[in-house]
Parts: structure tokens; C-alpha cells; sequence
């Protein structure tokens, strides 16, 4: 088991009962995915092609492309073209990329321009933020002519918690917010 979800499922956990009263193991909160995007607002084949294989080459697991549903008149975009690519994390590749992101991105990164408590939102139990400079990822930084000019990464963190309080803790014992 990766050193970072033993440290999830036993530790924090841990931590969540005695702070939080649950009648069952079933109620414990724990992260469902988190969500990395890269959009554009005018299509573009070389940075969608360029961020596209800096998501895979940060994550490890194949990116699929984004179209678009809508017809944007203020962008410039028709209906179905592409405007950028995603990946979706679960499991194992999860916790892999929370451990490089906490342990060595976030030293890197200033953290109180790009994460704040604004970026919590307990409705949707998701946790948003972006990283506006991609190069700070070691895999990409090797390749500075490939990937300087690919726009900023949106990181979604999905869990299944009840309440704001739970909520926050959560993202507190990540190291997420401070």
C-alpha cells in the first residue's frame, strides 16, 4: 500500500473519530477524485495537443479532450470543437499525485495566492484552485520548449463530507489549508 493512503486511511481517520462522532466506518469522509482540467478559450491544435500530454505526463493516466456544448459567441467558439482535455484521478493514481502535489509542489508554489478558504465550496464538496505556472511540475520543467506557453491548471479535489466543519478538516490534515 503507497505510503500516503495508509497515511489517509489510518491516521486521519483516526483523527475524524475522535474529533467527530460516527456510528459507523461507512461515515468516515474520504476523497472520491480529484479532477486536473487545462481549457482555452480559442482553439488551438498545438496547446491542446501540448496540454494534453503534460496532463498525462504529470498524472501518468491518459487525458481525454474537451469539447464544447455550447456555441460561445464571445470566444469564438462553435459548437464541438475543442477547448481543452481533463483527467480524472481515483485510487492509488490519486494518492500518488496528492503526494507529489502536497510534498513537492506546494513548498514551490505561493500558497496564499493560489489557495484560500474561497476556493472551498461544502455545497458540492469540492475544493478548487489553480496553478497558474505549469513549469513548477518537475516532469514538465525538463521540457521548458514544449510547454511554456500551456495555460493554467485547474485542480478539483471531490469528497463525500457531510458538513463544513468535516469539510475543512479534511483539507486541514491534507496540509491543504492552513
Amino acid at each position: 500500500m503507497f505510503f500516503f493512503e495508509k497515511y489517509i486511511k489510518s491516521i486521519v481517520n483516526y483523527d475524524f473519530i475522535n474529533k467527530f462522532l460516527y456510528r459507523k466506518i461507512d461515515q468516515l469522509p474520504f476523497l472520491k477524485k480529484i479532477s486536473l482540467n487545462i481549457t482555452y478559450e480559442k482553439f488551438s491544435i498545438q496547446a491542446t495537443i501540448s496540454s494534453l500530454i503534460a496532463l498525462e505526463m504529470i498524472t501518468s493516466q491518459k487525458a481525454f479532450l474537451l469539447g464544447s456544448n455550447k456555441k460561445k459567441v464571445n470566444f469564438v467558439v462553435k459548437e464541438g470543437n475543442l477547448v481543452g482535455c481533463k483527467v480524472i484521478l481515483r485510487d492509488t493514481l490519486m494518492y500518488v499525485f496528492l503526494n507529489k502535489f502536497i510534498y513537492e509542489m506546494l513548498p514551490i508554489i505561493k500558497i496564499s495566492t493560489n489557495i484560500s478558504n474561497k476556493s472551498i465550496n461544502s455545497k458540492t464538496k469540492t475544493f478548487q484552485f489553480k496553478i497558474k505556472n505549469v513549469l513548477n511540475f518537475y516532469e514538465l520543467e525538463q521540457y521548458y520548449n514544449y510547454f511554456k506557453n500551456i495555460a493554467s491548471i485547474d485542480i478539483t479535489i471531490i469528497t463525500n463530507t457531510e458538513n463544513y466543519k468535516e469539510f475543512y478538516f479534511l483539507l486541514k490534515t491534507l496540509k491543504l489549508v492552513n
